[in-house]
């Protein structure tokens, strides 16, 4: 069994994953959407037994507001009592090459801080290095999760993470931020009773931004069943992966990258796949995702009429709706976006 929740996190993600035997499963989250989303993350893990509220992985994507914000939130819940099998991020530890060079990007610094103040487990899939491809750029084959799932890692590679050094020291030196300080980003973060977007969300057509390009992407498989979980990752490093496990790639879902952004697909991206469902997150707020580009593609790429999957009925799907009518595409869209592999 593989489940793939996608929790409406406004024009973030959230995406709550199941997987195992039906008498014993196991769970993860891709990233926790804005901090203003917070509540339905929340209201997820409150559905869990009071004794049994364990995630086997958690993994922050890249450090954009609308993937970190609620990730935070999550780590300070006490009430919640979550605890944790391993947590993949990566923090300026994980970028500098100088161990004394300790600048980094505000939010990167509040989720480091946090991580070792609490003692969690952090990248121990990665031997607490960075969660990266191997350094000739091959596809990363992740130890078996607990319950069998298997993680195939796809971006950053070692590029998306040099270019997110040099904007992560950028940032924060504009913020006039201190850098490398635990105790300072703790004392920052529990200042803030919420946690606003950044000014600066390090993005910008190609997309540009090096947060998107430092994106873990994931391709996760059980009894069989498998999905790609996209982040924000740049289409020519998903496909350069892909390429790498076989002449075309069988999955049952696909998380879009970016919201579905036609910056972040590609046609030869989609030529490397076989979809079984297209998954789209986003309330389609402050970028207008997903794009019509994007359904363009999928459409010219695909040999089956396409399904797809919204956890919002935004303002930017009527192209996706007008191909529905016409009978071009499958379109749902749901709050409690589910689907079961």
């Amino acid at each position: 069994m593989l489940r793939i929740e996608m929790l409406p996190a406004a024009q973030g993600d959230a995406l709550f994953l199941e997987w195992g035997s039906p008498t014993q499963s196991y769970r993860g989250l891709i990233d926790g959407g804005p901090y203003y989303s917070y509540g339905a993350v929340r209201e997820r893990m409150f559905r869990l037994p009071e004794d049994d509220r364990h995630l086997d992985l958690l993994v922050i994507t890249h450090i954009d507001a609308d993937h970190i914000e609620g990730a935070l939130r999550l780590l300070l819940d006490e009430k919640l009592n979550v605890t944790y099998g391993d947590i993949w991020f990566n923090d300026w530890n994980h970028l500098a090459n100088d161990p004394n060079d300790m600048l980094g990007a505000r939010h990167g610094e509040f989720v480091g801080a946090l991580l070792d103040e609490l003692d969690l487990p952090w990248n121990e899939a990665f031997g607490r290095g960075p969660a990266a491809l191997q350094i000739d750029g091959e596809p990363r084959f992740l130890p078996v999760l607990p319950g069998g799932l298997e993680v195939t890692l796809l971006s950053p590679g070692p590029s998306q993470l040099k270019a997110l050094r040099k904007k992560w020291k950028k940032v924060l030196a504009r913020e006039m931020f201190a850098v490398g300080d635990r105790a300072y980003a703790l004392d920052q973060l529990r200042r803030r009773a919420r946690y606003a977007p950044p000014e600066d969300w390090l993005g910008s057509r190609r997309d540009s931004s090096v947060a998107n390009g430092s994106s873990l992407a994931l391709l996760i498989e059980h009894d069989g069943h498998r999905a790609l979980l996209a982040g924000d990752a740049f289409p020519e490093v998903l496909e350069s992966s892909l390429s790498k496990l076989g002449s075309k790639v069988a999955v049952g879902a696909f998380k879009l990258s970016h919201h579905g952004s036609s910056s972040n697909t590609s046609r030869r991206l989609l030529e490397r796949l076989q979809v079984g469902c297209y998954l789209i997150s986003t309330s389609g707020a402050h970028h207008n995702h997903p794009d019509p580009e994007t359904l363009d593609l999928i459409l010219a790429t695909s040999s089956e009429k396409p399904r797809v999957l919204f956890n919002y009925r935004g303002k930017n799907v009527g192209a996706w709706e007008r191909a529905a009518e016409e009978g071009r595409i499958e379109v749902e869209f749901s709050t409690r976006a589910v689907v079961e592999l």
